[in-house]
């Protein structure tokens, strides 16, 4: 509410008054840039402010997207959604009801909230939402147009992909659409584009085809490649190439100059069925020649014999999502190595695997890590509750933040009422009836601006008195060490993970010993919200970090100790005759 107050300053004075202008919001919506006259954004919203001027309603906000009326992400929907909740406005103008959105459900319950807050919706062309059997028609009409084009749409467009030989869809990287000037004869009307070479992406694209075709180099050695070179361009969302980005585009035939459709089964409405996938050959200039785009597909072959079995049904190990890269900063994942004992299974950087940054840093044992985790979480004991020992008092139990809000959510309650009651129970007021709502709506208002001003005022708010009792009494009761003892003790890892996820919210390895086939790991954690108050307060501590063990070192004192260790086994009689 303050960001919009903020960015729509003038809704202050003008929410408040019946003879000045409505405060309202415009909302322009068109699924493409193709829609012609009288649904192009210029159109709707010329007709909009002309309504607006005419019908005395003070257009504060004009919220526009390029965007199907099925996705309720759309930003700008949002946006006047908010502002409706916030009371920041209280009409949403359209130029039809149908630019608001296409999905049935959705605009049923949207118009619904609207008439909730007292906020009119109101179609330039349709009139004012009254509700009642009319809404659920339109709901429903909104979305069976979308319904009935899908069913006519979808066969011509494959008409065209045969025939024509026109893309459809997506735009593949390294092309753009061009489409060809709109004359007379055509009526005016968009035409399909056609697939021209991008000046920067196209030979990116062969050169991918052409260093993974002569082999080598792998996918996440081509991510790492595209991400690390500064002659390489950026992907089109601007995001790091990945493997997976690497693959789709080595996968479509479209750069060797062919047309793919009814590859991906899409549509809300109406679906290919499985093995409608057609090739045919197309029009466009073709990137890569045909024997590059078989050898790169022959390869890709047989790299998928060798995908190892997925991992999402078996249990998250112990430092998932805990476990942070030195290096990078980025997410360590776990990596086992299909056919192996579990002792090969390691910590590695999420960064270095994906491609999508240089990191540099070496993966370590999952059982070391394992190890370093616990070793350092054990070091957090927790005493008796004593106040003495605060060397900064806690923040009051009873806090004024939560009744500021409150007091003020209720302030705009009253606001949203005040101005529905109105609205609903007066057709024709008079002069004493406007002054008086004005004069009330301006104490509304005076006091919701008192209320966020003390709001925004309060420092942020720290941990209570009853919250740090309440944690401190639960990790007491618990005993962390004892308790972690016991579940490793038993190979639980799940509970063993629940309860790190309580107490620290990453980790680090920091050091290791020795440098090579490191046996001995680090780590430094950063703890939750509760312990860190805990500490700070006085109220637990932090036992002395243990220092590592002695490791060889050299070559010559690691044989000596392996066989000192051997002798030992033998004269207690633990190694097996030959």
């Amino acid at each position: 509410m303050q960001e919009l107050a903020k960015r729509y300053p003038s809704s202050t004075n003008t929410v408040v008054t019946t003879t000045g202008p409505v405060p309202a919001a415009a909302y322009v919506r068109v699924s493409s840039k193709k829609q012609g006259k009288g649904f192009s954004p210029e159109d709707q919203e010329e007709a909009i402010r002309a309504f607006a001027q005419q019908e005395n309603y003070d257009v504060l906000m004009l919220e526009y997207d390029k965007q199907s009326g099925h996705d309720i992400t759309r930003e700008g929907y949002q946006k006047v959604l908010d502002a409706v909740r916030g009371g920041v406005v209280h009409a949403v103008l359209v130029a039809y009801f149908d630019r608001f959105g296409r999905r049935g459900e959705e605009w049923i319950a949207r118009a619904k909230e609207l008439e909730r807050a007292g906020c009119a919706f109101i179609s330039v062309s349709e009139g004012k939402e009254q509700g009642g059997l009319m809404r659920y028609v339109r709901g429903g009409l909104n979305e069976e147009y979308s319904r009935l084009l899908a069913q006519k749409v979808r066969p011509a467009m494959e008409r065209s992909v045969r025939e024509a030989k026109r893309h459809h869809g997506i735009v593949p990287v390294g092309y753009v659409l061009r489409y060809p000037e709109r004359t007379g004869s055509t009526g005016g009307r968009y035409q399909a584009g056609t697939l021209v070479p991008h000046p920067a992406m196209a030979p990116f694209v062969t050169k991918l085809f052409s260093k993974y075709a002569a082999g080598g180099a792998s996918l996440r050695d081509l991510a790492l490649w595209a991400n690390s070179d500064p002659a390489c361009p950026k992907s089109p969302k601007g995001k790091p190439w990945t493997p997976c980005n690497i693959g789709y585009v080595l996968r479509n035939p479209t750069y060797m100059g062919a047309l793919r459709y009814n590859h991906e089964r899409l549509g809300m409405f109406e679906r290919s069925a499985p093995g409608d996938e057609f090739v045919v050959e197309g029009e466009h200039e073709a990137l890569v020649d045909e024997a590059t785009f078989i050898a790169v597909q022959e390869r890709l072959d047989r790299a998928g014999q060798y995908i190892v079995r997925s991992r999402l049904q078996q249990p998250d190990p112990m430092g998932a999502g805990i476990l942070r890269c030195a290096g990078c900063g980025s997410r360590m994942t776990p990596s086992r190595r299909l056919g192996k004992r579990a002792a090969s299974a390691a910590y590695v950087c999420l960064g270095t695997r994906s491609g999508e940054t240089a990191c540099t840093a070496v993966a370590y044992s999952m059982g070391h890590a394992h190890e370093a985790l616990l070793r350092q979480v054990k070091r957090l004991t927790f005493r008796q509750w004593d106040l003495s020992r605060m060397e900064q008092p806690a923040a009051p139990a009873h806090d004024d933040r939560a009744d500021l809000a409150r007091a003020l959510e209720a302030a705009r309650q009253k606001m949203r009422r005040h101005t529905r009651r109105f609205a609903e129970m007066i057709e024709d007021p008079t002069d004493v009836e406007i002054a008086e709502h004005r004069a009330y709506g301006a104490e509304l208002a005076a006091e919701i601006a008192r209320l966020q001003q003390a709001l925004a005022a309060l420092p942020d708010a720290g941990p209570s008195m009853l919250d740090l009792q309440a944690a401190h009494a639960r990790f007491l009761q618990m005993d962390v060490p004892t308790v972690m003892d016991t579940l490793a003790a038993q190979g639980d890892e799940a509970a063993l993970r629940d309860l790190l996820l309580g107490l620290v919210t990453s980790a680090t390895i920091v050091e290791r010993q020795p440098a090579q086939k490191s046996k001995w790991l680090r780590a430094r954690v950063q703890w939750s919200l509760d312990v860190r108050a805990l500490l700070d307060a006085g109220q637990a501590d932090l036992l002395p970090d243990p220092a590592p063990p002695d490791f060889p070192s050299s070559k010559r004192e690691a044989q000596l100790a392996r066989y000192k260790r051997y002798a030992a086994r033998k004269r207690a009689g633990l190694v097996p005759a030959h």
